[in-house]
């Protein structure tokens, strides 16, 4: 297969490879045994257990029934303090492991990571100070939804808003795709390591504007965690509740009632734990996630305009994530925001997907969340003041 692309979906829950061997190849979902769970997507559960030099990740935690000494939603440490110590060991461990368990024809050209749109600058800190290590000349990173709006298909022109619900954020980003023939232009990425240059394809490269960005550390894990209370969890909620919840959680996603078993639990708790739908989706309306999704709509509408845009022009909008699955998130967006809703297959490996898309054949031009100011000394005054040198929703990279 020789050299190629490998991007790595580094989730709070589980954790997705790709890899493509050139541009315009059929991109493929990597299997790494014995870290890789069997099943229709080769999901590598985010668990490690230390273990020394040999530490158990993903699929052999599950096979030693280690969950109980396990460190988990490292990531969500990551992006909520990057300086994390045994977060980033844990993360670092995994990554190490997914990278010593490529098969040997698969090697490495350049690498895209992602990283959810909230706690984005704590996590590339962190991210560029593991990269350093590795032998592969280019390493870039895309945030999460950005990368799903670009593995979604649609043609050249088209406006998408991404609506990525995962384990432990939930993030919106509305981008248009230009490109085409006519349109190239030298290679960008959203971040350089180490100073490497991309090559410079000119052949009908593809341009992302990432229009608005806005993200919260809300998501599948604070549901499932609002949803075990509800249920009668104690509290701090247990994991083996968590583990309950989520599951009845997902199990009403396909079924208006539905119930399991609290495995695990001590003897004389209720071992079986059964709610409707309208249940959960009553938990999801009274902890305020309806109002939470529409600040962010609201900040991306606000983006749009800035950009002249407005969702009027959308061409689709696309759920990914694992949240993507609720019934109640897809009648929030019918209710709320005009235009065909985007189906994808394997909505769980979009982002991995559309990180493959992170070739030189891609120009991605960002947009700034936050302003950057100089703080000067005005010696008449006698006073400091902030002196504007980029503004929030401003294009990046910039002139």
């Amino acid at each position: 297969m020789g050299q190629g692309t490998l991007a790595i979906d580094l989730g709070s829950s589980t954790t997705l490879v790709g890899w493509q061997a050139q541009a315009g190849t059929s991109p493929e979902l990597l299997y790494l045994p014995p870290i890789s769970s069997p099943g229709p997507l080769p999901f590598i559960p985010s668990l490690v257990v230390d273990e020394g030099a040999r530490p158990l990740l993903g699929q052999q935690v599950l096979d030693a029934g280690a969950q109980g000494r396990c460190q988990r939603n490292f990531k969500t440490q990551l992006y909520k303090n990057g300086t994390c110590p045994e977060a980033q060991q844990a993360a670092a461990a995994l990554l190490d492991g997914i990278w010593q368990k490529l098969p040997p024809d698969r090697i490495p050209e350049r690498l895209v990571l992602t990283a959810p749109v909230e706690g984005f600058s704590n996590y590339r800190l962190w991210l560029q100070q593991w990269a350093a290590t590795l032998a592969v000349p280019e390493v870039s990173l895309v945030d999460e939804s950005t990368a799903a709006a670009l593995g979604a298909g649609l043609p050249p022109g088209s406006l998408v808003l991404v609506v990525d619900m995962g384990a432990g954020t939930t993030d919106l980003s509305l981008v248009r795709l230009e490109g085409g023939e006519g349109r190239a232009m030298p290679m960008a990425q959203l971040l350089r390591f180490g100073g490497n240059q991309l090559p410079i394809n000119r052949n009908g490269i593809k341009t992302a504007r990432v229009i608005g960005k806005a993200g919260c550390q809300v998501g599948g894990r604070s549901i499932d965690h609002w949803w075990a209370i509800a249920l009668g969890a104690p509290e701090p909620v247990p994991e083996y509740w968590l583990e309950a919840a989520e599951k009845l959680k997902c199990a009403l996603s396909d079924a208006n009632s539905a119930q399991v078993h609290l495995a695990a639990a001590p003897a004389g708790e209720a071992k079986l734990l059964q709610a409707t739908r309208r249940q959960l989706e009553q938990v999801l309306e009274n902890q305020g996630l309806s109002i939470l999704l529409q600040d962010l709509l609201d900040a991306i509408a606000a983006a749009a305009r800035r950009a002249g845009e407005n969702f009027d022009q959308l061409d689709g909008i696309l759920a990914v994530g694992g949240g993507s699955a609720l019934p109640w998130l897809q009648t929030w967006l019918n209710k709320h925001l005009p235009g065909p809703k985007i189906s994808v297959a394997q909505p769980s490996a979009a982002v991995v997907l559309g990180a493959l898309a992170m070739t030189p054949a891609l120009k991605l031009i960002d947009v700034l969340r936050e302003g950057v100011s100089l703080r000067c000394w005005d010696r008449r005054l006698g006073g400091h003041y902030w002196h504007p040198l980029f503004l929030a929703g401003q294009g990046w990279p910039t002139p």
